[in-house]
């Protein structure tokens, strides 16, 4: 049995949003409240809500909303933060994936069709057996892949909104922002970063030593030749003229008359 791996064009773009917000209030509860509320006046869900500390002094919250919402649950959260200390949205197209998926799905469905056809003209209970056991792995690959399919059009639909909130006063030292722990841990995740870029670098640098051997060798050779053919030519073209790379010929000795 053949199965086609062409891919059906869609009629639209699949793509995954993903926003992150971090909220400086004065109440984190009360903005935990607002937040979950305004969640579902968008027809969304809390994934996750932990506010952290005895005294509440900051939370973190995942929230999913439809994504033709996703703008407007960004302005509305927005104006629950007495700052709005970053933002961030990230769109990942899952086209592609998304069609050789649903292509995926259409060959397993006609495989199993096939193994049912051949299940009914079955004449003896070991082709049966072999059969079913094929129609089940078949169906069983189907479930699974059916459960990634709908797990990525949730994705599609419902756009992920990931919340940090701090409490401003946590946030101040005689009127200063000063936030020690918070800046501690961008700069040790900015130093992870540079590490992991310095640490690519190298090893992209030392698998392509060899490639870069080559070229160097290959340009040695070219520019040993190339001199080779400027002497050459210049040899043809002006033979009388005594260049710096010819070998003086040698002197005869002078001899005296005894």
């Amino acid at each position: 049995m053949t199965y086609s791996d062409a891919s059906e064009p869609v009629d639209e773009r699949k793509v995954i949003r993903t926003a992150s917000l971090g909220l400086i209030v004065t109440d984190v509860r009360d903005a935990v409240s607002k937040v979950a509320n305004l969640t579902g006046s968008l027809k969304g869900r809390v994934d996750s809500s932990t506010v952290e500390g005895s005294d509440a002094n900051s939370a973190r919250m995942k929230v999913r909303v439809p994504d033709v919402q996703l703008d407007a649950a960004i302005q509305q959260i927005r104006q629950i933060a007495s700052k709005v200390e970053n933002e961030t949205i990230e769109a990942r197209d899952v086209t592609r994936e998304y069609v050789d998926m649903g292509a995926r799905l259409r060959n397993l469905h006609s495989e199993e069709q096939q193994y049912v056809q051949i299940l009914r003209r079955a004449s003896t209970v070991k082709d049966t057996l072999e059969v079913s056991e094929k129609l089940s792995d078949v169906r069983g690959r189907i479930e699974q892949l059916q459960a990634q399919l709908n797990t990525m059009n949730h994705e599609i639909e419902m756009s992920t909104v990931n919340i940090a909130i701090i409490r401003q006063s946590d946030m101040q030292v005689l009127g200063i922002e000063w936030r020690p722990l918070y800046n501690a841990k961008v700069a040790g995740r900015e130093v992870l970063v540079g590490f992991g870029d310095w640490f690519d670098t190298i090893v992209a640098l030392l698998l392509n030593i060899p490639l870069i051997g080559v070229w160097l060798a290959t340009a040695v050779c070219m520019v040993i030749a190339c001199m080779k053919i400027g002497k050459w030519l210049l040899n043809i073209l002006f033979p009388n003229v005594r260049w710096i790379w010819r070998s003086k010929s040698p002197q005869p000795a002078s001899t005296q008359d005894s």
